[in-house]
């Protein structure tokens, strides 16, 4: 009997024993990979969130103008880079304002501008707002003078100052961004002549201003000397000064005139926009616009 009995006590602690051994341990190693699992799971998902959300996005603006294409890296002679935040769009319609520059970095509470260059050479800006809308469908007339449907999806809406500084008249106006059959960007603005400030926005006969190439020879040609660039430049970058200068002067509410971009960052702005057309007189630039503000 006492036999039977510790036959069975042997028989129980060796069931103990094996199924002590018999329940899993996870291992460090384990622990680990089931970490790393779950940490690529949730990359996984949010590259697939914003995968979906861009695509989303593309869907429901498809002819959104993406605002990257106005940052630029330009190289100069001596090896350096600078980088720009505007791009400049002509027209070669006659009697109206030719060119116009839309800095999507500038110095104002909006933190874009446009700066319109009239025929008789003077440049007033105003600071713009960009957004995406929902798709619309305006008209524009090219160079070519044939008028043609655009869908646009980013618009660029013009802000005030003040309405005695509105020159053109054209405070809340909204004029649009598209791509062009080129692959470049097009500015869509009222027609300053046939549809002037002071009438409603005619949206089906827009001017289409077209983006400059970046190809296109400098404003101030290569074949002057540097005394003849110095001058030029100077001039320029002093006439961007005094102008928003003149623009200050004219608003009389003294919040509105604390907001606007000063007659010194306009200044760097168009040294900046001089160094854009011409990277190899960088450092020329620089030295024209320290003498205009008096920095030397």
């Amino acid at each position: 009997m006492r036999k039977e009995h510790l036959l069975i006590g042997l028989s129980l602690l060796t069931l103990t024993a094996c199924s002590s051994e018999a329940e899993p341990v996870q291992s460090d190693s384990t622990a680990v990979s089931t970490t790393t699992s779950q940490t690529s799971s949730q990359v996984s998902t949010e590259i697939q969130t914003t995968q979906t959300t861009t695509r989303s996005s593309e869907a429901k603006f498809p002819y959104a103008v993406n605002l990257d294409d106005f940052v630029k890296e330009i190289a100069t002679s001596n090896g350096d880079k600078h980088t720009t935040y505007n791009l400049t769009f002509t027209t070669g319609q006659e009697e109206l304002p030719q060119s116009i520059t839309l800095n999507t970095k500038d110095l104002n509470n909006f933190g874009n501008a446009i700066y319109i260059r009239t025929e008789n050479d003077q440049e007033v800006s105003y600071p713009v707002s960009l957004s995406t809308v929902p798709t619309q469908t305006i008209r524009v007339v090219g160079n070519d003078g044939k008028s043609r449907p655009v869908k646009v999806n980013t618009q660029a809406k013009v802000e005030a100052y003040s309405d005695e500084a509105d020159t053109l008249a054209i405070s809340s106006d909204t004029y649009f961004l598209f791509y062009n059959q080129a692959g470049t960007i097009s500015f869509a603005t009222r027609n300053f002549v046939d549809n002037p400030g002071a009438e409603a926005l005619d949206t089906q006969a827009m001017v289409e201003y077209v983006q400059t190439s970046s190809d296109e020879s400098p404003t101030t040609g290569s074949d002057q000397s540097d005394e003849e660039k110095r001058t030029e430049y100077s001039a320029t970058i002093k006439k961007a000064w005094q102008d928003q200068k003149d623009y200050i002067d004219s608003i009389t509410d003294p919040k509105v005139k604390q907001s606007v971009q000063t007659s010194h960052s306009a200044a760097i702005m168009e040294a900046s926009r001089l160094i854009a057309e011409n990277p190899d007189d960088e450092e020329l630039i620089n030295k024209c616009v320290k003498e205009v503000l008096g920095e030397n």
